[in-house]
């Protein structure tokens, strides 16, 4: 199981304060549309592209996903997401931060997104040690076991949300803003 670095507490306040000055906030609802809306390969490869425009990285793989499960993958549960992770590849760019990614737009309430800034919140200090299945796991399982202990400040995130951009965010998906926003300050080198 992950533990946060020592001194690390993710806080709403940080993310509050983020995401007043950031476009996130307005577009994370648009490609959540877009994943809801995907119904073939073609559809797919569109969201992979969306999805790696929100990323610092460009997308530069041949995309392929004939056999992708779409809708097991939309209406899957924590229990078998994980089993399911724990057999996966990343199919996006050979990159499990891609892959959390667009997991997360199809089914929010059950993929975390995964990255580099949140990786630093538990002491993983370079991409390759980040982008790894079983770092990702361990952060899949640290979201789920964590969010009664956060809930207070997941609710407030959720308000805030909900009034400053009129959609309703996953628990797991403000615990994750909330550590990838107070991670902001954290020590980097360079993910």
């Amino acid at each position: 199981m992950f533990e946060f670095e020592a001194g690390f507490e993710p806080t709403a306040d940080a993310l509050i304060g983020h995401l007043d000055n950031d476009s996130y906030g307005q577009q994370y609802p648009a490609l959540l549309s877009l994943a809801s809306k995907c119904e073939n390969p073609e559809d797919l490869v569109a969201l992979s592209l969306a999805t790696y425009g929100w990323m610092p990285t460009i997308l530069k793989a041949t995309l392929h996903y004939e056999d992708f499960n779409l809708s097991a993958v939309r209406g899957i549960n924590q229990k078998n997401a994980r089993a399911y992770l724990k057999q996966s590849k990343p199919f996006i760019g050979n990159s499990w931060i891609g892959t959390s990614k667009f997991l997360h737009f199809i089914n929010p309430e059950v993929f975390p997104i995964w990255d580099s800034r949140v990786a630093l919140a538990f002491g993983l200090k370079s991409y390759q040690g980040a982008n790894t299945r079983r770092n990702y796991v361990r952060y899949f399982e640290f979201c789920h076991s964590s969010v009664e202990q956060y809930s207070s400040m997941i609710s407030r995130i959720r308000s805030w949300l909900r009034e400053e951009y009129g959609y309703c965010a996953t628990d797991i998906r403000c615990l994750e803003m909330a550590i990838f926003n107070t991670s902001k300050g954290h020590t980097q080198n360079n993910l």
